[in-house]
C-alpha cells in the first residue's frame, strides 16, 4: 500500500539537522529535498515512493510524490509508474514522542487533509520518519496527531 506522507503524503525530506524538531524557517530547511523508500508490495512486488519537498511560503512546504511498483524484490526489475501526487505540508509546532521532538504537520492533497508528525534522524545517513496513524494501527492524541512513529517505510535522503 502506498503511504504518501501520511499519505505525507509520503513526501518528505530534509537538510542537515537530524533528530530535533522545530518549525521556524531554518528548521523547515532540513526537510527540503528528495526522499525515497522501498517497501513490500503485493506478492513479490515492491513499491518505491519518492517525495520531493520544496519551499512554498511561511510554515508550508509543497511536495511531489511519485510511486513506482516493481515486479522484483528491493525495487528492482520492471516497474510501473503511478500518476504523481502533489500537495502541501504545513508545520504546526512540535510534540514529543518517546524521547524525540517531532514536528506536527497537516498534509493536504487531492482535497483532503491529514494530521501527521515528521522527524529527521541522522545515524549513518539522513532518514525521515512519519507518524503511525489510526489507519495503520496507531493511535492519535487529542489533537489528532499520531502518538508513535512508523518505522516502515523509512525515507532516505537522495
Amino acid at each position: 500500500m502506498v503511504k504518501q506522507i501520511s499519505c505525507l503524503a509520503g513526501v518528505l525530506v530534509l537538510a542537515l539537522l537530524g533528530g530535533c524538531g522545530g518549525s521556524d524557517d531554518e528548521d523547515l530547511a532540513r526537510y527540503i529535498g528528495t526522499w525515497a523508500a522501498c517497501t513490500p508490495g503485493t506478492g513479490t512486488a515492491t513499491e518505491k515512493e519518492t517525495i520531493t519537498l520544496g519551499p512554498q511560503s511561511g510554515n508550508t512546504l509543497q511536495f511531489l510524490s511519485s510511486t513506482s511498483i516493481y515486479l522484483g524484490p528491493n525495487c528492482t526489475g520492471t516497474s510501473t509508474i503511478l500518476p504523481p501526487t502533489t500537495g502541501t505540508v504545513t508545520f504546526n509546532g512540535t510534540k514529543t514522542i518517546g524521547t524525540e521532538v517531532v514536528d506536527k504537520v497537516v498534509v493536504t492533497h487531492e482535497g483532503t487533509s491529514n494530521k501527521d508528525v515528521l522527524v529527521v534522524r541522522s545515524v549513518s545517513a539522513l532518514t525521515l520518519l512519519t507518524g503511525l496513524d489510526a489507519e495503520q494501527g496507531g493511535a492519535v492524541d487529542a489533537e489528532g496527531y499520531p502518538l508513535s512513529l512508523d518505522n516502515n517505510p523509512v525515507f532516505a535522503r537522495q
